[in-house]
């Protein structure tokens, strides 16, 4: 324990005042305690913290006090710089008194960067739902919800209670939690986890554009004078292509100033008044510095008090100002967030093959790109002639046979539409520029972008992808707790956008897409499924028949879309023959690498997949699965690759059709190569007659599970 544990708290010691320190002292660590005898004359109860020596823990004076059972310390990383520690134990039988005082020390301790443990005593409370059993677990849950703290412990401590808890005030501080076997005679488990209190990421220092300070009225008179037709006369696609991007980025380098990251903050609340106000008082104190005159202090005093409410105001207006602006412009208001917090989400460490850590950058960014384009599909093209007859069959009832024309007000408009915070892709040109200069380059844009529809080819730059890997939940050192969000072309994504708008049109001409779907789809969303669901399920219950929901879910969906399929259902759908053909040279020969604090990995063959962050994923990955419901009886609701089967299951002939209904659903997903994710389906049975039958299969790799079936009669019998 001495070297892998700094900090261990303790609840339940049923220690007294007749046990000396010595006694339960540990090299190297120091002791604090707060014994049960000290609140109230009964034995039990009591906590304590040891804290390895070489960190500066002193006690939380504000916080502690003898009305409640628990105990609260500050760890100093530097002089003014802290982080509260607390461990609690509340007992069944505490009182209000008690218990309303540790509320209190849980508000003040949540004002700061802080940590908590305990045992509190809360069965009732489902921390991932939050229901609750007992008024007095609602009132605790919802003071948690108040003071912003995240809870993180979902695993019973304690037979199959969660009584032992951990609260932090920030999300990134809180990492890999162990739940192991009680010490001793103890009949609650341990639990070991990892602190970070301050994240420091180091970037790869490189020179970079200033795009706020660019001179782009210089920059438009310079393309003005470019003759695109003389320049791309009779090229191809790819050589337009490669003049276009080649005179841009000379213009930017030539009109865009270069910096380096300053790795100073500054608060950016602060305005003229109060750099006024600040500067004063910094005069007056070097004055009474020098002359000790009781009147200079006088002095120094007031307009230190002036300084420090002109920053308070300041602050308090600029926060208003960025919560009202948060749904325009809700990158400034996260920005603002992730700045005020010590700890950031930070990449890895990540373990390799061979289970070895690896902290590096670099080899971080190289591991996670090989264990994104490991999930790809491996496409089986054996079966691929019998699937085509299959799929192709009604295609040419709604075939599109006219070219779609991109023109410059069409690339003019969807180029004025781009968020100019949004960074570069494979080209090198943000947002911001492209839309400065939108007047200036659609009409060449457009003439590269119909030639592109044309020929059928796609520029490489619009293929590739610097991908962004997002944590998830679980272990931070498992790569497959990572989502690839892929940072993309951003005029390929203007392309893509004009084609999607046409397509669009297309699909609601002929109302192609099932009415099953309602992610990505006009005029249906989220709440749109759950509305039709919750009908759905109460008409049956009130009918008197139980009812059984399976919610299905596919293993790395948007990465495992096998590219020969997906294009057989893009054909059948009857989109003109320019469309499929950029799709297709589109799909293939993409490449993506993993970017992190600076740092590339190489780059890796996409093989399969629709790009998570393009604009033309979404839409082919709905095509794709739009036919999945072919041949089913019983009610099907997808959100996206999110899927829900339920029916009446009141007779045994109910429940075969239910079976049934996803048999064919597990022959699609193999007819297609896109199998269901096992831990993730799951089954929810509806109705207190509900005979909650198994729907596991001998192959499917689905399984049924009767573990909701509580929340299911919880469900009806509130309806």
């Amino acid at each position: 324990m001495e070297n892998e544990i700094d900090i261990v708290g303790v609840t339940e010691t049923w220690l007294s005042s007749m046990v000396l320190d010595s006694e339960l002292n540990i090299k190297n660590f120091s002791l604090f305690r707060q014994d049960r005898d000290k609140i109230r004359q009964n034995k039990g109860g009591g906590v304590l913290l040891y804290v390895k020596e070489n960190l500066n823990a002193l006690p939380a004076d504000e916080l502690n006090g003898n009305d409640c059972e628990s105990l609260w310390l500050k760890i100093y990383r530097n002089k003014n710089d802290f982080i509260i520690v607390g461990v609690c134990y509340k007992s069944p039988s505490a009182g209000l008194e008690e218990i309303t005082k540790m509320s209190e020390q849980i508000s003040k301790a949540s004002s700061y960067q802080s940590v908590i443990m305990g045992d509190f005593n809360y069965p009732g409370i489902n921390w991932e739902t939050g229901e609750t059993l007992t008024a007095a677990e609602g009132q605790f849950f919802e003071h948690i919800n108040d003071c912003f703290l995240i809870q993180h412990v979902t695993e019973p401590t304690r037979g199959n209670n969660v009584l032992d808890l951990v609260f932090t005030t920030e999300k990134g501080m809180f990492e890999n939690l162990q739940i192991s076997d009680p010490i001793g005679k103890s009949d609650h488990n341990t639990l070991v986890w990892e602190l970070v209190t301050q994240t420091v990421i180091k970037q790869n220092n490189v020179k970079s554009f200033n795009y706020h300070r660019g001179n782009y009225h210089g920059m438009r008179n310079s393309i003005k004078s470019i003759n695109w037709s003389e320049l791309f006369g009779e090229k191809d696609t790819k050589k337009c292509w490669e003049i276009f991007r080649d005179k841009l980025l000379s213009e930017v380098d030539k009109f865009v100033p270069k910096s380096t990251r300053s790795k100073r903050q500054k608060n950016r609340w602060i305005n003229k008044k109060t750099k006024k106000l600040l500067r004063k008082k910094y005069h007056y104190w070097k004055k009474f510095s020098l002359s000790g005159e009781y009147v200079d202090y006088l002095y120094y005093k007031n307009i230190r008090n002036r300084a420090v409410k002109a920053v308070r105001a300041a602050k308090r207006k600029f926060e208003r100002k960025l919560a009202k602006t948060a749904k325009a412009n809700p990158k400034s208001f996260y920005a603002y967030v992730r700045s005020r917090c010590k700890t950031k989400d930070k990449v890895g460490p990540i373990k390799d093959a061979k289970g070895n850590v690896v902290n590096e950058d670099k080899l971080t960014a190289e591991i996670l790109n090989s264990y994104f384009a490991s999930v790809f599909t491996e496409e089986d093209s054996s079966s691929l002639k019998e699937l085509e007859a299959r799929v192709m069959s009604n295609s040419s009832e709604h075939l599109q046979s006219e070219l779609v024309e991109i023109t410059s007000k069409k690339v003019l408009d969807k180029l004025n539409k781009l968020q100019i915070n949004k960074s570069s892709g494979g080209e090198g040109l943000p947002s911001r520029v492209l839309r400065e200069l939108s007047n200036v380059i659609c009409e060449p844009l457009a003439c590269i972008m119909q030639r592109s529809l044309i020929e059928g080819f796609v520029p490489d730059d619009w293929k590739i992808a610097d991908v962004t890997p997002i944590f998830k939940k679980g272990v931070k050192s498992d790569p497959g707790n990572y989502r690839p969000v892929s940072l993309t072309s951003q005029i390929g994504k203007v392309m893509e956008s004009i084609l999607k708008d046409d397509m669009l049109d297309h699909i609601r001409k002929y109302n192609l897409i099932a009415d099953t779907q309602h992610g990505f789809v006009s005029r249906r969303s989220c709440l749109t499924n759950l509305l039709v669901f919750l009908e759905e399920v109460t008409k049956y219950i009130d009918n008197g028949h139980p009812v059984d929901a399976i919610y299905l879910d596919f293993q790395k969906a948007f990465d495992k879309v096998p590219h020969k399929r997906l294009l057989l259902k893009v054909r059948d759908m009857g989109f003109s023959v320019n469309v499929c053909n950029w799709i297709e040279n589109w799909l293939v020969e993409r490449k993506q690498r993993v970017r992190l604090n600076g740092w590339y990995s190489n780059w890796e063959k996409v093989k399969s997949g629709v790009p998570q962050g393009s604009i033309l994923g979404p839409l082919l990955f709905v095509i794709f699965i739009n036919d999945l419901e072919k041949g089913v009886v019983s009610r099907l609701l997808k959100f996206a690759d999110d899927t829900k089967l339920l029916g009446k299951v009141g007779t045994h002939e109910d429940v075969e059709v239910l079976r049934n209904d996803l048999k064919i659903l597990v022959n699609w997903s193999k007819d297609w190569q896109m199998l269901f994710n096992v831990a993730k389906c799951k089954v929810l049975h509806f109705g207190s007659r509900n005979a909650e039958a198994d729907y596991s299969m001998e192959g499917s790799n689905l399984e049924s599970t009767t573990e909701e079936r509580d929340v299911g009669i919880l469900i009806h019998n509130s309806t």
